[in-house]
């Protein structure tokens, strides 16, 4: 098998562990590559060159796209943070702040407008 095919086989399993364990509030770089059989180092060096993203982008990424659609079900913003892997809502606004610019209060605001 070619390298890169190997590379992008790996990216692959990366984004799939991501993808099914983003609720996990305990999920590091340090666990996803210990479950992907990598070093840290390396798991993190070969996503960049294969995605141009850093992976814990794309975990954010992951997280903040899962949170959007939990929070139009009207669940409390607690709820959701417990459920994309935040240990509290304080963190979870913040980052969801950084990452759309808005709180999730006032997207849910917004999208009540709509």
């Amino acid at each position: 098998m070619s390298k890169i095919v190997n590379a992008e086989k790996r990216v692959d399993e990366i984004k799939n562990y991501i993808k099914n364990n983003y609720g996990d509030c305990s999920l590091t770089m340090e666990s996803i590559a210990h479950q992907i059989g990598l070093n840290p180092r390396y798991m993190l060096k070969l996503f960049k060159e294969q995605t141009d993203m850093l992976l814990k982008d794309y975990l954010l990424e992951i997280r903040i796209s899962k949170a959007t659609t939990l929070l139009k079900a009207n669940m409390t913003i607690e709820t959701v943070a417990k459920k994309c892997g935040y240990t509290s809502a304080h963190s979870f606004i913040r980052a969801f702040k950084r990452a759309c610019g808005k709180t999730p209060g006032e997207l849910r605001k917004a999208n009540k407008e709509d």
